[in-house]
């Protein structure tokens, strides 16, 4: 009955949509990056990214940095772990 239940539960909640166009067919500029070397392009205006996510970060004009979802919503509060995570990876991307 449990496994049922959790079958159930998973179905329910697992939609998979398409990442939407903004994402989907973002230009990527530049590769393979340190998160260091991806702020110093953020610092430049430039948006960056990571591949296993279809949002972006940019560096506004008060030199916050803002991320953006896939749907190119603003996110306000994120989880801590996952930006500190993001922060020690080394795919970052420059994107149009």
């Amino acid at each position: 009955m449990v496994n049922e239940q959790e079958e159930k539960r998973t179905k329910e909640h697992d939609v998979i949509t398409e990442p939407p166009a903004i994402c989907r067919d973002k230009k990527i500029l530049e590769s393979g990056l340190t998160f260091k070397k991806a702020y110093m392009k953020m610092v430049e205006g430039k948006k960056i990214a990571r591949p296993s996510f279809n949002g972006w970060w940019f560096m506004d004009k008060y030199s916050r940095i803002i991320i953006h979802d896939q749907y190119d919503n603003e996110i306000q509060n994120g989880d801590i772990t996952i930006t500190v995570t993001n922060t020690l990876a080394n795919d970052w991307e420059v994107i149009e």
